[in-house]
């Protein structure tokens, strides 16, 4: 609740999750360890190595986003080992969240006019200075991607933790409610990895339902796409431009990923500038990479790369990657479809490096991998 539904607080400028607090301390209590934690910790120290090699040898004075970096894996870590050790019977719990983000998300799209202290609650002031609502809802995380991440994160949870009989809602009805109503946000945030991301997890929820019951799914289907055409004319006549907006970028999704890739390659703007310029700095330090400051190099630029992957390839050279990518592998033989968000948004935006989010991620793969554990 506190992850998904409460903004993010800050204290002297720094910012805190309650969450992170109650965590540490359960941590500090506690002192769990799994041998499924190592690679998490060699990325910390991957990190690290790379930090003490740009300092000595390009002149990189600045620790700032190494620790801010360090903090984002330690917090990542002790999710992981609360998962592990967290064992659930039950997680119906989850419907009422999915409901709950979804329905605040929908009232910051419909009413941001005339909402001033949920936009103030949701430190969404600068968004609305800078016009965002007009063509996007920027959602409770203050990014569409981001917002999209986390409502994608909820169903993904919500769809394994089914499998697992952790769900005991069985009715097919939870599943349409779900995925109507994170469909209709999904589309105010316009976020075409977020698009990409919900379809490939409403296809795996509904695979088995679509083989068994062809015709209400057909239904469904068809009271979906009339409770979208009346949606979308009663958004025209409230002027939401964010819901007009993503209904655009849903039926132009090819067209606008081509465009991605029919970008000048010579500009930041571009996917493929981001990922040549990585490989260009990976080649300058490939074993232990730069660590996460980089602003102070003429010849290591600071460059957002928007891709987990090569962010961690830049910071901690390829031992860093290695451990990423053995991560990614212990989580896919959890479950497949766990590394959907490595996919999308990591591949396209960010995951890994969104604190809370990746920590809630890894609170879950640790309470999947204890009820995978549990039914052998």
């Amino acid at each position: 609740m506190d992850i998904f539904l409460l903004p993010m607080f800050h204290v002297l400028g720094a910012p805190f999750k309650f969450s992170f607090i109650y965590l540490i301390i359960w941590y500090i209590v506690k002192r769990p360890f799994n041998r499924m934690l190592m690679p998490v910790m060699g990325l910390i120290i991957a990190l690290w190595l790379g930090k003490i090699m740009s300092y000595f040898i390009y002149d990189m004075h600045s620790f700032d986003q190494t620790m801010f970096m360090t903090l984002n894996y330690g917090v990542i870590f002790i999710g992981f080992a609360y998962g592990l050790r967290y064992s659930p019977k039950k997680m119906n719990w989850l419907f009422t969240l999915i409901i709950l983000f979804v329905l605040i998300n929908i009232v910051i799209m419909i009413f941001w006019r005339s909402s001033p202290n949920l936009i103030r609650f949701y430190n969404l002031e600068f968004r609305l200075e800078s016009g965002l609502f007009d063509y996007r809802n920027p959602g409770t995380l203050s990014n569409p991607n981001g917002s999209a991440m986390a409502l994608n994160l909820l169903l993904l949870f919500w769809v394994i933790a089914k499998q697992y009989k952790l769900i005991d809602l069985s009715n097919a009805i939870y599943d349409m409610l779900l995925f109507i109503l994170g469909f209709i946000v999904i589309v105010s945030f316009g976020s075409k990895s977020g698009f990409l991301a919900y379809f490939i997890i409403l296809g795996y929820a509904f695979r088995d339902y679509l083989k068994q019951n062809a015709i209400k799914v057909f239904m469904v289907v068809i009271v979906a796409v009339v409770a979208v055409t009346t949606l979308t004319s009663y958004v025209q006549n409230k002027n939401i431009g964010s819901f007009e907006t993503g209904i655009s970028t849903f039926f132009s999704l090819d067209d606008k990923i081509q465009n991605e890739f029919s970008k000048d390659n010579s500009l930041d703007g571009s996917r493929i500038y981001k990922l040549k310029h990585a490989l260009e700095s990976w080649l300058r330090s490939p074993i232990w990479g730069f660590g996460a400051d980089r602003s102070a190099s003429n010849s290591i630029q600071s460059i957002q790369y928007h891709n987990d992957g090569s962010e961690i390839l830049v910071n901690s050279g390829s031992i860093g990657l290695f451990l990423f990518a053995l991560i990614v592998l212990r989580i896919f033989k959890i479950h497949p479809i766990l590394i959907v968000p490595f996919i999308f948004p990591g591949m396209t935006n960010s995951f890994f490096f969104t604190a809370q989010y990746a920590m809630c991620h890894f609170i879950m793969v640790g309470i999947f991998y204890q009820a995978k554990t549990n039914r052998k």
